[in-house]
C-alpha cells in the first residue's frame, strides 16, 4: 500500500525520483500532509468501537460481559457492512464531477433505509438468532443484539456522511468528529458511569460516541459545502 501510494504521488508530479531511489522529503510531505488527518481519525474510530469493551470488562461478570461482546460482535458486522457498501456506491454518485445534493440525499436515504429495515427484522428476531450464532447459554443477549441493531443505523448513517468529507479530503474535520466521538464517549463510560456501568452503558457510550461524530460531520459538510468543489 505504501508503495502504491509512494508511485501515485510520483506519477502527479510531487517529485521527479524514479520509484527505485528513496524518496525526497518533499515527496514524503506532499503523502503525509492530506492523508495525516485521516489516519489518525482512523484510530480514533477503530478505538471508540474498543473503548465500551475497555470500560466494560472489568466491571461486569463473565456470563454478562460475553452477552455483552456476542451483541457487540453482531452490531461491529453490521458497522462495516454499511461503509462497504457506501464507498462502492460513491464513485457513481457524490464522487462525480458533477455530484449533485440530490444524488448524496439519494444515497444517504437508500443505506439508511436497508440499514433500518435489517434493524428492524433483527431485533424482531433477536434471540433465535442469539441462540442460532452462540448457542442456548448466549439467549440473554437477544435484548443487547436488538438494541445494537439500531446502533447500526447510526453507523450507517455516518458511513454516508463521512463520504463528503472524504471528497474533499477534509481530514482535519475528520480528525474532529471522531475525537469528539470518542471524547462523548469516554466521559460517559469513565466519569459518569464509572464503577457503575451495565451492559447499557456500553450501549450509550456508542451511541453518544456516534451522534457526536454525525453532528460533527453534519456541521462540517455545512461549512465546506462539498458538494460541487473539485476534488
Amino acid at each position: 500500500a505504501i508503495a502504491l501510494a509512494y508511485a501515485f504521488v510520483l506519477r502527479a508530479g510531487a517529485c521527479e525520483r524514479p520509484l527505485w531511489r528513496s524518496p525526497s522529503r518533499s515527496a514524503l510531505l506532499a503523502l503525509a500532509r492530506p492523508s495525516v488527518g485521516f489516519l489518525v481519525a482512523f484510530g480514533l474510530q477503530s478505538m471508540l468501537y474498543r473503548l465500551d469493551k475497555v470500560a466494560l470488562q472489568p466491571r461486569l461478570s463473565a456470563d454478562v460481559f460475553g452477552q455483552y461482546m456476542a451483541a457487540s460482535q453482531i452490531f461491529e458486522n453490521f458497522a462495516v457492512f454499511a461503509p462497504i457498501v457506501a464507498r462502492v456506491l460513491a464513485p457513481m454518485t457524490i464522487y462525480r464531477d458533477d455530484a449533485s445534493w440530490r444524488a448524496f440525499f439519494i444515497l444517504l436515504g437508500s443505506i439508511v433505509g436497508v440499514m433500518t429495515c435489517a434493524a428492524a427484522g433483527l431485533s424482531a428476531f433477536a434471540e433465535p438468532v442469539a441462540v442460532l450464532i452462540y448457542g442456548r447459554g448466549f439467549a440473554g443477549s437477544g435484548p443487547l443484539i436488538a438494541l445494537m441493531a439500531w446502533l447500526a443505523v447510526l453507523a450507517a448513517s455516518e458511513s454516508v456522511l463521512a463520504l463528503a468529507l472524504y471528497r474533499v479530503g477534509a481530514g482535519l474535520w475528520t480528525l474532529a468528529k471522531w475525537g469528539t466521538g470518542v471524547g462523548l464517549a469516554a466521559l460517559f463510560g469513565f466519569v459518569i458511569a464509572g464503577d457503575a456501568a451495565t451492559p447499557a452503558t456500553g450501549i450509550w457510550m456508542l451511541c453518544l460516541g456516534l451522534s457526536g461524530a454525525i453532528l460533527v460531520n453534519i456541521a462540517a459538510i455545512w461549512r465546506i459545502r462539498p458538494l460541487g468543489a473539485q476534488r
